[in-house]
């Protein structure tokens, strides 16, 4: 079989539409399946359920043929992992920590839906579904057993532990201080924020009542936006409404729509399916033109007419307004669209439809963004225009920290008091941007120097002269494995999962969870946050140093790799992601080489053009016509990107 048995049909022309995959094999792993990924989108406390009784680090539960891993959030069988709703496995998780005792269905509702209005059916929904998962009997248990009148008890018989330590061998050839030296053990603290949380959370209120409000809150790389983002997400959960998170991909490769793809699956996830389809209405056809796996969840799914111009584009627009609409008059929302200056054409017209359109509803729209990327993008210019139209304070643009808070961050992070010469090089160093005083704080500790604190001198030793070089040196802490695997998920974006970076790394796919959680306890990953994937880089700038760092040749072999990756990983899925595995081909394309880019660039474009989003579309073709002139291609399907082209181009124009 081509393309060893991961395509079932080779490409052929279709009827003068281009060169296109016309089929992958059946339905294997869903979309955002496979190793250290669940199904859906992650809830914010999806590293954390539980720990508040118990000592805070992550455990791995492993009984009968199961491995429960909270280091990955994940539910695995015979080494597979297993689809499993957030809310289910952060029950499964409490159950296994606490199995010791009857956990009570009060407790369960303080610990899983804290602050959130939920019925009894929602525990009960819950349970049943754990058992399904863990194939268990509620007559007969094995796992979950219910104790009449009092609550829950997880009965099977567990072996526990934290997770292996990164293999000595992988550390061998570090420095002695080097091998002992740890990151700071508390996390990073939200200062000097409180004006701008005063005010968001006025405008929150404000939308509870029934009047929409749509922010932007913009400001330089590192200071702080995504972080107030989640607090804010954090806040409104524990007033009741519900979190919709939608991120912009910074790197190529992501499909047309990606933050509000996110958004609806998120609602998806946290929402049985009769609530969803009362609240997509008529609309969900239409909504299914960016979100085709609508198209599964429900057998008496309508079809919609294809959409063939822009103007046909105002259909998917409208369903989803009226679907946010319906949604919110069941429980107030909150929408984060975050790093929005990196969000395609479309979607930044979808949310500026809904800005115009969402007016006397229960939400509340914020937009993330940095400063200088949002002032150059023409919408979004437009947008935030709308929006200070509105209300001049709905446009928050956080700035640096001050001298008194950088002293407040230093001591709440290290717990020791920087003198005032040290406050003022920190601020000279760091701008007050809260990333940048953070990386050297660590940089500090690693070199075994935070002691010292009052009266370091920032100018000696290997301390961050810049940002980029102060984030490479902070990077070089980290063992050559861990730096090798980072390096490696850096091609694949900000956000990856860990199989793929195992195939092309050759460390074994254990080995690459171990550096994953170094480079976690390291703070250079993070937990995604109801996004794809369950790894994400704590800052793209972190991705982006390890990116520049390699040469150009392996880029290129890289690319390559992670396209075969990808294709292996999901070789069978309903939905490849044709936009990822476009992007790496043609980024790895070269002289005679570039059949396969021209492939996928045209199966990438299609597809685009199918949901909509001629501008995605348009921008592939000229960039696959681009490395065709560069290193030649198919005259066949140098004519079907040049056709597609100028049809996209007719679309846009009407």
């Amino acid at each position: 079989m081509s393309e060893r048995g991961r395509i079932r049909a080779l490409p052929t022309i279709d009827e003068g539409r281009g060169q296109r995959i016309t089929s992958f094999q059946s339905g294997v792993h869903p979309i955002d399946a496979g190793p250290g990924a669940v199904t859906g989108a992650a809830s914010a406390t999806a590293l954390t359920v539980g720990m508040a009784a118990g000592p805070r680090f992550l455990r791995v539960f492993r009984f009968a043929d199961f491995v429960a891993d909270e280091r990955q959030f994940q539910l695995r069988r015979l080494a597979e992992p297993v689809a499993v709703q957030p809310k289910v496995l952060e029950l499964i998780f409490y159950l296994l920590r606490h199995r010791d005792r009857v956990v009570t269905k009060a407790e369960l509702f303080e610990s899983l839906w804290s602050g959130v209005v939920v019925t009894g059916a929602s525990l009960l929904y819950a349970v049943k579904e754990a058992r399904k998962v863990l194939g268990d009997d509620a007559q007969a248990p094995r796992f979950v057993s219910n104790v009449r009148g009092r609550g829950y008890r997880f009965i099977a018989s567990v072996e526990e532990g934290t997770g292996p330590l990164l293999r000595r061998k992988a550390l061998a050839s570090r420095e002695p201080h080097e091998q002992t030296a740890a990151p700071m053990r508390f996390g990073v603290p939200l200062v000097g924020r409180e004006e701008v949380m005063a005010r968001l959370r006025v405008h929150f209120a404000q939308a509870m009542q029934g009047q929409a409000v749509a922010l932007m809150l913009s400001g330089d790389p590192g200071i702080g936006k995504t972080r107030i983002a989640e607090e804010v997400a954090a806040y409104v959960r524990a007033q009741g409404a519900g979190v919709l998170f939608g991120r912009c991909s910074e790197v190529e490769g992501a499909p047309p729509f990606w933050p509000w793809v996110q958004v609806i699956r998120a609602y998806l996830a946290q929402h049985d399916l009769k609530h969803a389809k009362r609240a997509m209405a008529a609309g969900a056809s239409d909504i299914a033109a960016i979100v085709p796996e609508l198209r599964e969840l429900w057998s008496d799914f309508a079809v919609s007419a294809p959409i063939e111009s822009v103007q046909a584009r105002f259909r998917v627009f409208d369903a989803i307004a009226t679907f946010l609409r319906n949604a919110a008059e069941r429980q107030p929302l909150a929408i984060v669209i975050d790093d929005v200056q990196c969000a395609d054409a479309p979607s930044l017209l979808l949310l500026q439809y809904l800005v115009s359109q969402l007016a006397n509803e229960r939400v509340l729209l914020l937009c993330v963004g940095r400063r200088a990327a949002v002032a150059q993008n023409e919408t979004l210019v437009q947008i935030s225009n709308e929006i200070a139209r509105r209300d001049p304070g709905r446009h928050l643009e956080l700035q640096g920290l001050t001298a008194a808070e950088i002293g407040r961050l230093v001591f709440e992070t290290t717990g020791k008091s920087a003198s005032e010469l040290m406050i003022g090089r920190l601020s000279e160093l760091t701008a007050g941007n809260p990333l940048f005083l953070t990386q050297v704080l660590h940089v500090l500790s690693a070199e075994g120097r935070l002691a010292q604190l009052e009266t370091v001198t920032l100018g000696s030793g290997k301390l961050p002269v810049g940002v980029t070089e102060g984030l490479s040196h902070y990077l070089d802490f980290l063992a050559e494995p861990v730096r090798r695997v980072l390096a490696i998920a850096a091609v694949f974006g900000r956000e990856f999962s860990a199989a793929p970076i195992a195939a092309v790394s050759g460390l074994g796919y254990e080995l690459v969870l171990e550096c994953l959680g170094e480079a976690v306890r390291w703070r250079v990953l993070g937990e995604a946050v109801e996004i794809e994937g369950p790894y994400r880089f704590a800052h793209v700038l972190m991705r982006d140093v390890l990116y520049t760092r390699l040469n150009p040749a392996e880029r290129v072999r890289l690319h390559r790799e992670a396209a075969e990756a990808l294709l292996t990983h999901y070789d069978g899925a309903v939905e490849p992601p044709v936009a990822q595995l476009a992007h790496h081909f043609l980024e790895a394309a070269g002289p005679g080489d570039s059949t396969r880019a021209m492939t996928f660039a045209l199966v990438a474009a299609h597809s685009a053009v199918e949901r909509a989003a001629y501008e995605e579309a348009c921008a592939l073709c000229v960039r696959a016509l681009h490395v065709a002139a560069a290193h030649g291609a198919d005259p066949a399907q140098r004519a079907a990107l040049t056709e597609l082209h100028a049809d996209t181009q007719a679309r846009l124009q009407g």
